[in-house]
């Protein structure tokens, strides 16, 4: 059978690390993965069993950030280069390399032409200037167009945005994310019910925002339409990452200054998602750039909670509006209020709507479905005949 090795530039676990590891327990034997940083994912890896290696990369490369302009790419360029002859040995074990991350690629895509295998892209991020430098861009956009065998984008979003960038579209297939249900259906209300319990909260109007702290994820905007919704707590859940902190500061003060501290609870990175989302009577999502998917999405729907999420990019191929779930326009906390208030009713709309978006989500972002198309792509990859 195939081998394949996966190569992921990020140490902690992100949306896109999620899904190397669904791909990985699936592939099992076939497959090593190289996390080219030390954190958290290591050690998700290593409980899964999963065979892997860390080759951290230089700081002078992991300090490329979306928006880093021509200095910081020459200053990363020799680190690059020793990462790229790091991983040759790796590669050449392997029948396809599989990049989960911008980082992961540029230097996979370059240590797998060497090598002479062929490389799979997986894209989990919309390329554009408004997250991107124009020279970041220019770089991958180049590479993907000569190296890339095939290219998976997690939404049709994300690859209209790889297009308009300048991507080759003959090398793209979208294939949305897949979640497994089974943790989300094994949390009971009881275990809910006791969750709440024990952070003092009771029978209390709850929302929630989940994922990483960071500006354009805006869970700021969640706190401020808390100002409109008395009595209303809300759970913020995650961290944050590279160099972010500075918001979760300010998010922190921002609670303080409104009146919130005693409505705002704050906990950190958790990897009991299925429970904290049961125990949630809305779950909210709030970015304010277009969404590259948006897995606390479907989780929210598997989790038969309400979900109101921003416009722009995947979450709106993932919800239909007023149907499985409500669409608001971005950085409006007054329209984000007023759609919470309207979940926090019980009425037969908010049922059926808990009801389709659950049935919608197993359907259209089940792990079997990405495993199987995931494992399609990748054999037509080594077999193109």
């Amino acid at each position: 059978m195939a081998s394949v090795l996966f190569v992921d530039h990020s140490g902690e676990p992100g949306g896109g690390e999620l899904v190397l590891l669904s791909l990985a327990q699936h592939m099992g034997a076939r497959c090593h993965v190289v996390v080219m940083a030390d954190g958290k994912f290591p050690g998700f890896l290593a409980r899964a069993n999963i065979a892997h290696t860390v080759l951290p990369m230089s700081r002078a490369v992991l300090s490329v950030r979306r928006e880093s302009g021509l200095g910081r790419f020459l200053v990363a360029v020799p680190g690059a280069i020793l990462s790229i002859f790091r991983l040759i040995g790796a590669v050449t074990r392997a029948d396809v390399v599989y990049a989960n991350t911008q980082k992961a690629f540029v230097t996979g895509a370059i240590a797998a032409w060497l090598a002479g295998r062929p490389i799979v892209w997986h894209l989990h991020d919309i390329l554009s200037e408004a997250h991107f430098s124009r020279l970041s861009l220019k770089v991958v956009i180049w590479l993907s167009n000569r190296l890339a065998t095939r290219i998976i984008a997690n939404s049709r979003a994300t690859a209209e945005a790889l297009i308009r960038a300048g991507g080759d579209a003959k090398r793209i297939r979208v294939i949305w994310n897949g979640i497994d249900s089974k943790p989300f259906d094994a949390v009971t209300d009881a275990d809910a019910s006791a969750f709440r319990s024990s952070l003092g909260l009771g029978e209390v109007p709850l929302v929630g925002a989940f994922g990483r702290l960071a500006p354009w994820k805006a869970q700021h905007i969640m706190v401020k339409a808390l100002r409109g919704l008395p009595g209303v707590h809300a759970l913020v859940v995650g961290q944050a990452l590279y160099e972010e902190h500075n918001y979760e500061a300010g998010l922190r003060q921002s609670v303080v200054e409104w009146g919130l501290e005693d409505r705002v609870h704050f906990l950190g990175f958790r990897t009991d998602i299925p429970l904290l989302m049961r125990a949630v009577d809305v779950v909210v999502h709030t970015s304010v750039a277009p969404e590259p998917f948006g897995r606390v999405i479907v989780e929210g729907m598997m989790s038969g909670r309400p979900v109101v999420a921003t416009a722009g990019g995947g979450p709106e191929e993932i919800i239909e509006d007023g149907i499985s779930g409500v669409i608001v326009p971005p950085n409006d906390s007054r329209r984000l209020a007023a759609a919470i208030r309207s979940l926090l009713e019980p009425s037969v709309w908010r049922n059926r709507m808990v009801v389709a978006a659950r049935d919608r989500a197993r359907r259209l972002f089940s792990l079997d479905s990405m495993l199987k198309q995931t494992d399609e792509l990748i054999c037509a990859v080594i077999d193109p005949h």
